[in-house]
């Protein structure tokens, strides 16, 4: 499955499709809030960072199931950014600590293996989530 997401398209309107396809290839309660949660990161990121300077930008996501895992494959066009390399964030106190990082933080942690390359103008994100036995399981967001 592929969407094209719009400047104009709420997270929302990607969420639902989304949560369509993961209910259509049953996948557990627990990949897809991991899932959810990383998609909600890409989408803030790209609203906050690339949208301002390319107010038309289209991005996509597309959803390969496999047997074993689901591979979420994101593109953008936009300057080179690669999220697979976060600032180390430590805890502290929301009042203490600098602004931002944090969803770079979950998108890394969340994800089983995340794969970063560009070419020719274009980013592209590869999330990949084990299912079945192979998936950990994670207790950030619960």
């Amino acid at each position: 499955m592929r969407l094209n997401v719009h400047p104009a398209d709420p997270v929302s309107y990607v969420l639902v499709n989304m949560a369509g396809e993961f209910e259509r290839h049953n996948v557990g309660a627990g990949v897809v809030h991991d899932c959810q949660v990383i998609i909600d990161e890409i989408y803030a990121n790209l609203r906050a960072h690339v949208l301002p300077d390319n107010p038309d930008l289209t991005w996509t996501i597309t959803l390969n199931p496999a047997e074993d895992h689901l591979e979420l494959v994101v593109e953008y066009q936009g300057p080179f950014f690669d999220p697979t390399r976060p600032l180390p964030v430590g805890y502290r106190h929301p009042a203490v600590r600098p602004e931002g990082g944090m969803g770079l933080y979950l998108m890394s942690e969340l994800s089983d293996d995340l794969k970063h390359t560009y070419h020719r103008g274009v980013n592209t994100l590869t999330i990949r989530k084990e299912l079945g036995s192979n998936h950990k399981e994670h207790s950030l967001c619960r």
